[in-house]
């Protein structure tokens, strides 16, 4: 397994979370989620970038501009990682997010709420490098499966 530290020392983040930045309300109501998900991803020994606490970062002219978080999502952070976990809901900037994933050839596993189904593109589960299709009925239970799939993810070069 890689180090999730950088030459110099600094933290590098191996895993990405592609999640709705589009629509702020929601983006709020799943942060409690999103923050359980950092949690099994260090409990397990890795590092998540979690877009949210850079799109939501600074005030006013500190914000960052939508260019700047799309360069920082697309060509920086995304293209980094060894894997990415994508929340899928409906939204545009997801869309992106799992595009360029894709572009770049980076393993994923999706994530959503059975309810959710109806909403995601058929084209989503046409891709190559998919690890895993984890379905949940709650936040609780999707937690537990994302820790597994994260773990036999990394184990698989042990493994073989």
């Amino acid at each position: 397994m890689e180090s999730v530290h950088n030459l110099n020392g600094k933290k590098r983040y191996d895993i990405f979370l592609a999640h709705d930045i589009d629509n702020e309300n929601e983006m709020r109501e799943n942060i409690p989620f999103y923050d359980q998900i950092e949690s099994v991803c260090t409990k397990l020994g890795h590092n998540l970038f979690v877009p949210y606490r850079f799109v939501m970062a600074g005030s006013g002219a500190n914000r960052s501009s939508q260019n700047d978080i799309d360069v920082l999502l697309n060509n920086i952070m995304i293209p980094q990682s060894n894997l990415v976990i994508c929340h899928l809901t409906n939204s545009t900037s997801l869309g992106m997010m799992d595009e360029r994933a894709k572009l770049v050839e980076k393993p994923i596993i999706y994530f959503y709420q059975e309810k959710a189904i109806s909403q995601i593109p058929m084209s989503t589960f046409a891709y190559g490098n998919i690890q895993a299709m984890i379905t949940f009925k709650s936040q609780e239970e999707c937690i537990g499966k994302l820790e597994n799939q994260i773990d036999k993810y990394f184990l698989k070069p042990w493994l073989n």
